[in-house]
């Protein structure tokens, strides 16, 4: 083989390969073109579901400020609406030649001004019991009572 042969045979082998490299080249660019595409559409379908969640976050929020609005309403009515409070005067203390009361009475009084119902306050003057005392017979009794 001489020189001229060994040199056409590597031109040859050199335009193969810059063929197979073509060819190579034009497949990767054509995969990154479809895989371009591919997220484009990806990208789309995203936005659109962005924009989608975005308007039903904004009717969510709506329809809670509408809601909030409502409970508002319904709570000034409410307040509006309630009786106040009756004002009730301390009974006068016992005179201490008095025997003082059983805890079952003061129990039975607490719950029946509670059923009828005094809030804690008032009990407490209306009896002269501590307000804590009020609160923790009616505590212990509302298991089995509607106060």
């Amino acid at each position: 083989m001489d020189y001229q042969q060994l040199i056409s045979i590597l031109a040859l082998v050199g335009i193969l390969i810059a063929i197979v490299s073509g060819i190579t080249c034009l497949s990767l660019a054509r995969k990154l073109r479809d895989a371009e595409e591919h997220q484009m559409e990806i990208e789309k379908d995203i936005d659109t579901l962005f924009k989608e969640i975005r308007h039903n976050l904004d009717a969510v929020v709506h329809h809670t400020n509408e809601q909030w609005n409502r409970i508002s309403k319904v709570e000034t009515s409410i307040v509006q609406e309630r009786a106040p409070e009756p004002v009730v005067e301390p009974m006068p203390a016992a005179p201490s030649a008095l025997i003082r009361q059983s805890m079952t009475e003061r129990r039975h009084q607490v719950l029946t001004l509670a059923r009828r119902g005094m809030n804690v306050q008032s009990i407490a003057i209306t009896l002269g019991v501590p307000r804590g005392e009020v609160a923790l017979i009616i505590g212990m009794n509302t298991s089995n009572m509607k106060v």
